[in-house]
């Protein structure tokens, strides 16, 4: 979908000819080749819930120096090797009460990130974008947090419904493009966090594979408790805050029975707006996302996490940058 979009003479990333092929119904779905597990690699780059800035997003991979422009005003990757993780909610600018201008990119968000992936797929890197509970809400006809311009970007609510309904065309590019978590060497990456019952007789991939099923609608809330229990759940990966916003230590443990079970050292989540990235659990959870969108207002600045593993996965470095 991506190729349909431009850069223009200024730099901006313009999907106009997107949304009209998706007004009329005339879009063909890319499916993309997603592993829930990848192996060890030498530098992730985590970034936290982007909400429709496509601006913050440019802003955060300029920082993280992983693209720069070149003469005719595109983006090129010089990340290398360099894994990024977006930990959802790429969608959804409006709805938070602040007077702030209607600034939402949401297609041209999820597309840069498509087309980041590409362009590092070329050097061995990946840009991996997971889902959150927004892009969820979307898909059950939630819009309370759309703007004005993300609805009439896909030509109504009515149309947006259609788009974003399990097997519509837009659920279906979530199903195929985004993942619900990911594991990447001793490192987990999830929207709201990952609590140990989820992780048993439930791999990450079967999970992964059942929120598709949903997406792709194949299967309905209605006739799977586990599935309704994840798509709308207070424990759901999408929605807990017990890892976000703890009340006492028992996080912790929660946590170290997860990381145990997967054979992991470090989580990564997004969900839980912070003042800025911090840690918790003896540094093995990271919480990334400091709701840098301008749907929040404009005095937030964006950061991301920058992780160096040793080449045997051990940990080697962790820095904030901003």
């Amino acid at each position: 979908m991506y190729r349909n979009c431009v850069w223009q003479a200024d730099g901006t990333f313009s999907c106009l000819n997107v949304k009209k092929k998706l007004r009329n119904n005339n879009i063909v779905i890319p499916k993309r080749n997603l592993k829930s597990i990848y192996p060890s690699v030498r530098r992730i780059i985590a970034i936290g819930d982007i909400h429709g800035d496509l601006q913050k997003v440019k802003y955060i991979f300029i920082k993280a120096k992983l693209i720069k422009k070149n003469i005719k005003g595109n983006w090129m990757w010089i990340g290398k090797d360099t894994y990024v993780v977006q930990v959802g909610d790429q969608v959804d600018f409006g709805g938070r009460g602040v007077t702030t201008s209607d600034n939402s990119k949401e297609l041209e968000v999820l597309l840069f990130m498509d087309l980041m992936d590409k362009k590092a797929r070329q050097h061995k890197g990946r840009v991996i974008s997971l889902l959150g509970n927004h892009e969820l809400m979307n898909v059950l006809g939630d819009f309370r947090y759309v703007s004005l311009k993300g609805i009439n970007d896909f030509g109504g609510e009515q149309r947006r419904k259609k788009l974003f309904s399990p097997n519509g065309s837009l659920a279906k590019y979530l199903a195929y493009n985004r993942l619900s978590i990911v594991q990447i060497g001793k490192w987990v990456f999830v929207h709201g966090g990952l609590l140990p019952q989820w992780i048993g007789s439930q791999d990450i991939k079967k999970l992964n594979n059942k929120v598709k099923s949903f997406l792709l609608g194949k299967s309905s809330l209605q006739d799977d408790t586990i599935l309704q229990r994840i798509i709308q759940g207070d424990d759901s990966f999408f929605w807990t805050r017990e890892y976000g916003f703890p009340t006492g230590t028992n996080h912790c443990n929660k946590l170290s029975k997860t990381l145990k079970k997967m054979n992991a050292t470090g989580m990564v989540i997004g969900h839980s707006i912070q003042n800025s990235i911090s840690s918790d659990c003896s540094n093995r959870l990271w919480k990334v996302d400091v709701g840098m969108s301008r749907a929040f207002g404009n005095e937030r600045k964006p950061q991301c996490l920058e992780i160096i593993s040793k080449k045997n996965g051990a940990r080697k470095s962790i820095k904030i940058i901003k």
